[in-house]
């Protein structure tokens, strides 16, 4: 009866590093045998002796297992002795702790413990079995002390092994760095030999060159003389130019004291009118004192006007309530006459008072006209005033605006007198300055005879192999600046997108250059008198051929567009064009383009 726990089911086999591993195998008559003699043994409490067959050949290496076994059976029975041919004996008490020991063997805790699968091929129940002999378990500690024996020595020779190996390897890596510092060495020696021969090559040259170096150090010590002469003929000129300019500063300072002398003299008659002003404006505050006085009299007798026609208000008020009374009274006569008498009495008493009153009111609107004339007559001698204030006040403001505009002038001249002794300072320092650098120069001039022949050399190796270099790249750089026809095509499109951006004033003048001249030649080569008629339809037609019709036509639209009068005067070109000959040449050429582009354009 086989089972499918593979706890059962395990071998011991060797792998190819002497090391075991596990691997599945059924377990033959096993688990039957075992539970026949449980079977037989149901009822017995007899002790039974249970011998387990362990197929291995490795039997030695697997020593510490069997060591595990052992330690785990104990816990159910007493171990009687260890064959040498794998056989194990193991006591039990009875038949159940047999079976319960042989289904402990496919516990996973006893796996975990015993680090190996159990590999058992044959269970024998034996009950009565004979007492084992005592040699057996002394055999078995022998047997245990010779495993573990091997077992260290397997581990050290492994461990001399790994030792031998990094050994090796380090070995190996050390003769690796030696052959590569060797081949280093080789390629820096082979450099250092192809750096002699180098050298060597140089200084020959240097050698062949110092005689044409010599020469020439003999014309720059010509040179050197010839701009010490040129120094010192520019140092007389600069003392001229100096004496010059003391003779100018005298002459300014004259001016400058003529116009001290102009400015006193402004600055009194500027005193006199002050003085003027200051009278004319006492005079003018009396006037405005007696104008105000005026005003307040007025103010007065309007306000005694506004008290008297309040009276009046309230006395034709109470004139209406007493005519209202009157009428009462009237409706009432028959019955109320001695009140009427009475009334009558009082109404002409008040008649009399409004005839006193009527009487002051017509004297007060006499004086109210009076005053009124008063205050015209004093209306316009204040308006007299007023006047002549005003005049007063424009001569001061013209007054203060000549001082200030002489103010003005002398602080130009004196700046001007400033700026002039500043540039006589500069004039005289820069002739100090010059006078020490022709002392220096002199000096430098004797000490530079070795540097410049050193520098010579190096310039003219330097130059040997720059021409060395260039003239490869010349040859290339030759080849592609060869001006064609394209080219030309090409610059006038760019110049021409960049014309019609621009715009031009004095600060910003015109250049032949800056001008799309529709031309094939370079213009660099050309001058504004060179731009004919033939030479603008060669490059139309040209263009007409290269370039599509579309391109073609854009760009002589463009180019009739750009070239008008009125487009020029615009963007500013009128300014320059106005100024020199060269105004006048551009002009003309700018007629010329114009023309052909239109006649092309109508066509």
């Amino acid at each position: 009866m086989d089972f499918p726990d593979s706890r059962w089911n395990v071998s011991m086999n060797r792998a190819s590093d002497s090391y075991v591993t596990a691997r599945n195998l059924s377990l033959p008559r096993l688990y039957d045998e075992a539970q026949g003699a449980r079977d037989r043994q149901k009822n017995s409490n007899e002790p039974c002796l249970i011998s387990l067959k362990i197929e291995n050949n490795l039997t030695f290496l697997v020593r510490p297992w069997i060591v595990r076994l052992l330690q785990h059976l104990r816990m159910f029975g007493e171990v009687k002795g260890i064959d040498v041919t794998s056989m194990i004996t193991i006591r039990f008490a009875n038949t159940e702790q047999a079976t319960i020991a042989l289904q402990a063997l496919r516990s996973p805790a006893f796996v975990s413990i015993a680090g190996e699968e159990v590999n058992i091929s044959h269970c024998d129940f034996l009950r009565n079995p004979s007492p084992p002999s005592s040699s057996d378990s002394t055999r078995e500690v022998e047997l245990i002390g010779l495993i573990e024996n091997l077992h260290a020595h397997i581990r050290e020779l492994k461990h001399e092994k790994i030792l031998q190996q990094t050994a090796d390897a380090q070995a190996s890596e050390s003769l690796g760095t030696l052959c590569q510092e060797l081949s280093r060495v080789q390629s820096y020696a082979e450099e250092q030999l192809r750096q002699s021969e180098c050298y060597k090559s140089e200084l020959e040259s240097e050698i062949a060159q110092s005689a044409g170096l010599r020469h020439r150090v003999s014309e720059v010590e010509l040179v050197l003389a010839s701009r010490n002469q040129d120094y010192a003929k520019e140092s007389d000129a600069l003392k001229g130019t100096i004496d010059n300019m003391k003779i100018n500063a005298e002459t300014r300072d004259l001016e400058l004291n003529n116009l001290e002398l102009k400015n006193t003299e402004l600055e009194d008659q500027l005193r006199l009118k002050d003085r003027q002003l200051m009278a004319s404006e006492g005079k003018r505050q009396m006037d405005m004192s007696k104008c105000c006085e005026m005003t307040c009299e007025i103010d007065l007798l309007r306000k005694m006007l506004l008290e008297k026609d309040r009276q009046l208000e309230m006395l034709t008020t109470e004139r209406d309530a007493l005519r209202i009374d009157s009428e009462k009274w009237s409706k009432k006569e028959s019955d109320f006459e001695d009140k009427k008498k009475e009334s009558e009495d009082e109404m002409a008493r008040c008649n009399l008072e409004m005839a006193a009153k009527d009487s002051l009111v017509k004297a007060l609107h006499a004086k109210v006209d009076e005053l009124k004339e008063k205050n015209k007559t004093f209306g316009c001698a204040a308006v007299g005033l007023e006047t002549r204030r005003l005049g007063l006040e424009a001569k001061h403001i013209a007054a203060v605006k000549e001082k200030d505009m002489a103010e003005k002038e002398v602080k130009t001249l004196r700046s001007k007198a400033a700026a002039l002794q500043k540039i006589l300072s500069m004039g005289l320092d820069e002739t100090l300055k010059l006078s020490d650098e022709v002392k220096t120069l002199r000096f430098q001039s004797r000490d530079k005879d070795a540097r410049i022949v050193h520098l010579q050399t190096r310039m003219e190796s330097l130059q040997n192999d720059l021409t060395a270099l260039q003239s490869p790249r010349e040859n290339v750089i030759s080849r592609r600046d060869v001006w064609s026809d394209k080219k030309a095509i090409k610059r006038t499109r760019k110049c021409l997108g960049e014309f019609e951006q621009a715009v031009f004033s004095r600060r910003n003048p015109l250049t032949f250059k800056d001008v799309p001249w529709p031309v094939l030649a370079e213009l660099s080569t050309l001058e504004p008198g060179d731009i004919t008629k033939k030479k603008v339809r060669q490059l139309f037609s040209v263009a007409e051929e290269s370039l599509h019709d579309e391109r073609y036509w854009d760009m002589l639209g463009r180019i009739h567009k750009a070239f008008r009068k009125q487009r020029w005067e615009k963007m500013g070109v009128s300014d320059n064009l106005a100024y020199g000959q060269l105004g006048y040449e551009l002009e003309n050429a700018r007629e010329v383009v114009w023309v052909v582009a239109k006649s092309l354009w109508k066509d």
